[in-house]
């Protein structure tokens, strides 16, 4: 949480939180750091539950517990909103802490070796590019609910403007001007595949270009 916010509402907001999804099913521990200016719970789950499931959480009951979090928080008094993060304009979660690491350690060592994950991820996109592969299904998936969320912005926006209000058209500019900042939200498949394609096109304009004629320079009687 940002800095000055109550460790303890922290903390109260996660137990809350804790008791209604888990307490039916997994044992679990929390522990409030406030050896930051950021106050934050860490909550560990038993993995394997009373029922003998074991703790899987998908896209979906993750924003659940986000969107939980944030009404605990609020009504601890604490300002907190859960928006998906295409909402806020930060397309998909980004890598690991430990591929960070790695990648950060390989630019220290001078090294032109990459990661075994980048590695993978470029040699799909150059599939992709080359016609030979597809992207993965989530990317599909991510775009259309970008597209989606792009239109209620838009409407939102329009609707503000349809007010009169001067507060309104200014909120509505500045919905547009988010927009204007956020075109797409392509994941590194997408910007990798599409850099490869460009390279692909320009080497195949190239290979199409006619081979510039050979001239004979004349040099004069017997020469």
């Amino acid at each position: 949480m940002p800095e000055g916010t109550d460790p303890d509402k922290v903390l109260g907001a996660v137990r809350a939180l804790a008791h209604a999804e888990l307490s039916d099913n997994h044992d679990y521990v929390l522990a409030l750091h406030t050896d930051t200016p950021r106050p934050h719970v860490h909550l560990t789950v038993q993995a394997e539950g009373l029922d003998r499931t074991r703790f899987n959480p998908r896209p979906v009951q993750l924003n659940r517990f986000r969107e939980g979090f944030a009404r605990e928080l609020r009504a601890r008094g604490v300002a907190a909103e859960a928006t998906p993060r295409r909402a806020r304009g930060q397309g998909i979660a980004g890598s690991s802490m430990a591929l960070v690491k790695l990648r950060a350690r390989l630019r220290t060592e001078g090294t032109r070796q990459i990661t075994q994950s980048d590695r993978r991820t470029n040699d799909q996109a150059i599939a992709v590019a080359k016609g030979e592969d597809q992207l993965p299904p989530f990317i599909a998936a991510g775009t259309f609910r970008w597209q989606e969320i792009r239109r209620a912005y838009e409407q939102t926006a329009a609707a503000l403007d349809a007010t009169g209000k001067a507060e309104d058209r200014e909120l509505a500019k500045d919905v547009r001007t988010f927009l204007e900042k956020h075109q797409g939200m392509n994941a590194t498949p997408e910007v990798f595949a599409a850099h490869h394609a460009r390279i692909i096109a320009a080497d195949r304009s190239k290979a199409a270009l006619p081979a510039p004629e050979r001239t004979t320079k004349y040099h004069g009687p017997g020469r």
